[in-house]
């Protein structure tokens, strides 16, 4: 077994291993002498953010990661490295017994709109982590439709009064200057 993979070794190409292939080795290499090696099995893979879209209470985000061995953990972190709370991971193990993890977070505006996404396995010490960075646009709440109706409603009645107003005081300066012709009429009379 240990002359298989130190071959391999100095191709640098690992044959493929099984979980039960596990353990110690105790391996004798020619200008080395003998050395123990420590066969960890595992497999990872680049987590993807596959949703971004806007929510209620701020930004929903979907991320996802498959083809992991053991089974690994998903974490969401801020700009500043701090830990998001987020709902429950869901794990899918495969047929080819590689998992899929993944987890969805709804983060709200921030002093810095970056997000990571980190999928790691302790045992084998494997991180992997995908960033994203959120425009203030998913931040920006449309315009309550009430405030929009009493702002048009408001319009509609300012309008109204200023043309009110337009109308009475054409009819007064109407009324002045039907007044002051009449009354220039009845002095031409009386002359």
């Amino acid at each position: 077994m240990c002359g298989v993979m130190v071959v391999n070794w100095k191709a640098k190409r690992i044959p493929p291993t099984k979980e039960e292939q596990r353990g110690r080795y105790r391996c004798f290499l020619p200008d080395m002498g003998e050395t123990l090696l420590e066969l960890i099995v595992g497999a990872v893979s680049l987590p993807v953010i596959l949703r971004v879209q806007k929510a209620k209470t701020g930004v929903a985000l979907q991320c996802e990661s498959a083809g992991w061995y053991p089974e690994p953990e998903l974490l969401w972190l801020d700009g500043e490295g701090n830990l998001l709370s987020a709902g429950p991971t869901e794990t899918l193990r495969g047929p080819d017994d590689l998992f899929t993890v993944s987890s969805r977070v709804t983060v709200e505006k921030r002093h810095s709109n970056n997000i990571t996404c980190r999928v790691q396995q302790r045992n084998t010490n494997q991180t992997r982590e995908t960033h994203i960075h959120i425009s203030d646009y998913f931040f920006t709440t449309p315009p309550n439709p009430a405030v929009c109706v009493s702002l048009l409603t408001l319009f509609v009645i300012s309008l109204f009064c200023i043309l009110l107003v337009i109308f009475v005081c054409w009819i007064q300066r109407r009324k002045k200057i039907r007044i002051q012709t009449n009354h220039a009429v009845a002095q031409m009379e009386q002359d």
